[in-house]
């Protein structure tokens, strides 16, 4: 099932676009061998098809004056995707436990509970936002041609990656992939992709009241259109190469004229948008279809809003977001890794990394009074251990693990890339190196500085990306190494099964025939998730007034006569179908064969509160398909809460450090 892009949803791009590329600071050493031979994984070089042609690039926005823009290289058919798992996303539960203006700007990158969350994620904490990089995060905003709409992958998390009984690595790297996206029209190569924030996000900033919406656009078509006769006139003209006289020119942009001042009765932002003169009214004629209204506002916005620049340009001004694509790491407990989708020359760029600052790190702890236990995020920033400054990528250069000459867990050659600040296709960068950490505390609307990853030896198509994440780090995961016992917090962690494996078995359920028993969110491992949503005629029952009795008083014959309603309909049609799997526990089974049980749902953190939650009363459903039965690990008992889970910055060499950023001296 697709799905268009949310209401309110990143930051726009519009003002300060910034693309990253996060580095896993997870990526560990091979415990096999020295070489790393002996690691190689099953995605070997021979297994990635090449593709020659950079396909996704990012470059100055069509939009005028929006920064950086993503843009396709091919054509894209509507309702094809384009690109499937486009980099991996990273959960972080509580994240306004420590409220700080330093996360501001991260509201850029985050996707809420309701805003295209696998359910799983949803489950990693009381609340949970979804950090994106690539297509969750890039892309501009445009109110009439956004395009783009997204799907979850087969697999949108897999806990089988590491076992937390064997791998020190487990909890160290996130387990959750990139979502794939398509669209939502045909695009030609060249244009910009666009993601749609949502008019809101518009009206919710003073700065952005100029530009036009959809509406705006659509009022153009339809003016328009009522000028058939001079649009059909002027096509005439212009098909027969007749030139004419500036005189007729003239007669033409006064009707024009005409239009812009009927249109000016209505709002500014409509009249900015219409052709005012004559060149500007043959671009719309030409990029219509048809002088039907929709096709009007279609050239209206292509011709008239963006500076559509063409492939040729693209490819020369563009900067390739599509070298590498994910894969499961040579380094095994490093989890997934970046792998070169096509062949990259030395000292060629594999991909850029713009980045989002934190300047006070602390924000990343998990708890207040809790030193310890910080965030995930943290393994994917850049930092120095003489600062509090972290810097985070955003595009999927996260993907890129550890290696170093000095151990050389990769193989024989050691890692073939290395980070450089960008000082090209980023021009803020080389002043933004030499200001202060105030400086950078302060600058609150986007991207202020940026890296390249870049090859340091020529890399063939389907190898692994590696670069050196320092000596510090390096020590840092060998000390860890070297006390890692694996975890045991009150047995729940010892005792943890892989919902991965569980939701691909086909057996029958375990039951529970408890129905007082309390949500099973938070007891033991794992629980189950029934797909359900709020039924307002079964909601109805619970519309008058509370009842006077104590529903646990009555016996289970009483509870299911008068709790229980028809299940049957609370049908999972598609495996990507996510957002609706509330808590519940699976009482008896319906028939022998165990296709349809008995359930009972638990009030959802996600979701406005039920009628029957709200009157503490139970929801029972018969009938309940299987199928919409799923496992899934309960509040903070996923790796990434393993108590003492490896956590470490990448970090940054000497010798590109600012000094002046180093706020934390030994």
């Amino acid at each position: 099932m697709k799905r268009v892009l949310p209401a309110v949803l990143v930051w726009c791009f519009l003002s300060s676009p910034f693309i990253s590329t996060e580095v896993s600071a997870a990526d560990e050493q091979c415990q096999g061998g020295s070489d790393g031979e002996s690691c190689q994984s099953e995605n070997k070089s021979d297994s990635v098809m090449e593709e020659n042609t950079c396909t996704l690039y990012m470059a100055p926005s069509s939009i005028p004056g929006a920064g950086f823009g993503i843009f396709t290289a091919k054509t894209l058919e509507k309702d094809s995707i384009f690109i499937m798992n486009d980099g991996p996303n990273i959960a972080i539960p509580d994240p306004f436990e420590i409220p700080s203006p330093h996360l501001d700007l991260f509201g850029t990158v985050w996707w809420g509970e309701n805003m295209g969350m696998v359910d799983q994620m949803r489950f990693e904490g009381r609340n949970v936002v979804d950090y994106q990089i690539g297509f969750g995060a890039l892309p501009n905003f445009h109110p009439y041609l956004y395009n783009l709409y997204f799907d979850q992958p087969e697999i949108p998390y897999d806990d089988t990656i590491l076992d937390r009984t064997l791998d020190p690595g487990a909890g160290a790297s996130t387990y959750y992939a990139g979502k794939n996206f398509g669209v939502t029209r045909s695009v030609e190569a060249g244009d910009e992709l666009f993601l749609n924030y949502g008019e809101g996000f518009l009206d919710s900033k003073p700065s952005f009241s100029y530009v036009p919406r959809q509406r705006d656009y659509e009022m153009a078509g339809n003016i328009l259109a009522k000028f058939e006769e001079l649009l059909v006139e002027v096509k005439a003209l212009e098909e027969n190469n007749k030139s004419l006289s500036s005189k007729v020119k003239g007669e033409i942009e006064a009707r024009l004229t005409d239009i812009q001042n009927v249109a000016s009765v209505f709002s500014e932002r409509f009249h900015s948008i219409l052709p005012k003169t004559y060149p500007e009214l043959v671009r719309v004629m030409s990029g219509a279809n048809s002088f039907d209204s929709v096709d009007l506002s279609d050239a209206v916005a292509k011709e008239l809003s963006l500076d559509r620049r063409g492939l040729d340009w693209l490819k020369k001004n563009g900067l390739c977001l599509d070298n590498i694509i994910p894969g499961r790491s040579q380094i095994k407990q490093a989890g997934n890794g970046a792998f070169a989708q096509r062949s990259i020359s030395n000292g060629e760029t594999v991909v850029p990394v713009p980045l989002l600052h934190i300047t006070n790190r602390d924000v990343l702890r998990m708890y207040e009074g809790a030193p310890d236990t910080k965030q995930l995020l943290l393994n994917y920033c850049f930092g120095h251990s003489e600062s509090s400054l972290l810097l985070c990528p955003m595009t999927n250069a996260i993907l890129v693990n550890h290696c170093s000459h000095r151990k050389k867990e990769c193989g024989k050659e050691g890692p073939n890339a290395e980070y450089r600040w960008s000082t090209e296709w980023d021009s803020t960068t080389s002043e933004w190196i030499n200001k202060s950490l105030k400086d950078l505390a302060e600058a609150r609307d986007g991207r202020v500085v940026s890296l390249d990853i870049v090859a340091t030896r020529d890399i063939k198509a389907g190898e692994e990306i590696f670069m050196d994440y320092g000596t510090t780090w390096e020590k840092a995961w060998d000390d860890y190494l070297s006390t890692w016992k694996a975890p045991v917090r009150d047995g729940v962690f010892e005792e943890h099964k892989s919902v991965k494996l569980l939701n691909e078995q086909e057996e029958p359920l375990e039951l529970n025939p408890d129905l007082r028993s309390y949500s099973p969110m938070e007891e033991g491992g794992v629980f189950t998730g029934c797909w359900y949503w709020q039924d307002d005629e079964q909601d109805a029952d619970y519309d008058g007034e509370e009842e006077d009795f104590d529903w646990m008083d009555l016996d289970d014959e009483e509870i299911l006569s008068l709790y229980s309603r028809d299940g049957e309909h609370f049908r999972i049609h598609h495996y990507s179908d996510f957002g609706w799997f509330w808590p519940c526990s699976v009482v008896a089974k319906d028939d022998d064969s165990g296709s349809t049980y008995t359930v009972r749902i638990f009030q959802s953190k996600s979701h406005p509160q039920t009628a029957w939650s709200e009157q503490d009363a139970p929801r029972f459903l018969t009938n309940f398909p299987r199928s919409s039965i799923r496992f899934f690990t309960s509040l903070y008992k996923s790796d990434q809460h393993l108590p003492d889970a490896f956590r470490h910055h990448i970090e940054f060499r000497d010798d590109i450090f600012p000094e002046q950023w180093k706020n934390r001296r030994v």
